[in-house]
């Protein structure tokens, strides 16, 4: 409720913390609003200062949490291999050299953690624009072998990733959420509602709050999001509460037309197979929230670089 009734709690928010909130005006000033000028709540601009703000006095619980009943989920993993993209082994395996050369000079270093984030993000950058073409295929195979009002997301980190998306499957008249206001975000929900609209591209950051998509049942995560609590807040605007025709809870679901399944997309052999691995594996060295940045421990690190430096890709064919 504080998320999007949040002018009902200003009273006690001037309470608790009277310089961040002096007046209602200025709370209403932090909020995004539908076309009546009524208040919708936080924009997602300011949720993470807000949340930080309020962090001693608020409890947040999820729905699991709160032990509501949701939709059947499935959760997929599907590996694909770009061994035969010559130009993307060349740039990936120049980026395990470069990687290389710096854990051999600057273990135990103080910047060491910095200098590995780079990298890393380099990588992700290249195995992002290469899972492009895997990704429109399976964008074609969904729109042929499913049925028509069937609707599907792709969830993707980097712009430019997005940018030749929405080129590469123009044909489907995709529709986009990235950095735009509330406003703009909601409007394209209400037009992705439409039989006719089944495709839509989002910004796993950008749409990862305050929107319902649960009447999609599909989505991809193209690209892994590294800060594991905003790729579950991204897989939570498809997997959601519903309600019946009454305003009621819903709590009896058809497994064949609620259930929801998420693909997670990874590249075989790369940084994206031994990222997801490692979070698996070592869960206790995230500390990541909504409001924080990702941060990982020194060996996490290591461990990732090690595992990259290790495998080396050739080209098939």
């Amino acid at each position: 409720p504080i998320m999007n009734k949040v002018t009902e709690y200003f009273t006690v928010l001037n309470l608790l913390r009277p310089s961040h909130f002096p007046s209602k005006d200025s709370l209403v000033s932090k909020c995004d609003r539908a076309p009546n000028g009524r208040v919708l709540g936080i924009s997602n601009h300011w949720r993470p200062r807000f949340f930080h703000q309020i962090s001693e006095y608020v409890i947040r619980r999820t729905k699991k949490d709160a032990g509501i009943k949701l939709p059947n989920f499935r959760s997929l993993k599907r590996y694909v291999s770009i061994e035969n993209n010559r130009k993307f082994v060349k740039e990936y395996n120049d980026l395990i050299d470069e990687l290389d050369k710096t854990i051999s000079a600057k273990r135990g270093d103080a910047g060491t953690s910095r200098h590995l984030l780079g990298l890393f993000a380099q990588f992700r950058h290249v195995v992002g624009l290469a899972k492009v073409e895997p990704v429109l295929q399976m964008v074609e195979e969904f729109m042929e072998s499913t049925d028509p009002t069937d609707k599907i997301t792709i969830g993707y980190y980097h712009k430019l990733v997005g940018d030749y998306l929405e080129k590469g499957l123009r044909e489907y008249n995709p529709l986009r959420i990235s950095d735009e206001p509330g406003l703009t975000k909601m409007n394209r929900i209400e037009e992705f509602k439409k039989p006719e609209r089944r495709l839509l591209l989002a910004s796993i950051k950008g749409a990862g709050q305050g929107l319902n998509i649960q009447f999609c049942k599909n989505a991809v995560v193209a690209e892994r999001e590294w800060n594991p609590a905003r790729e579950e807040q991204f897989i939570n605007r498809f997997h959601r509460i519903e309600k019946n025709p009454d305003g009621t809870i819903k709590t009896e679901f058809d497994d064949a037309k609620d259930s929801v399944t998420v693909e997670f997309l990874n590249v075989a052999k790369t940084i994206d197979e031994f990222f997801d691995a490692l979070v698996e594996l070592k869960t206790h060295v995230v500390s990541a929230t909504l409001e924080e940045e990702f941060a990982y421990d020194y060996d996490f690190l290591m461990d990732l670089a090690e595992k990259i430096v290790a495998s080396r890709l050739y080209v098939s064919g």
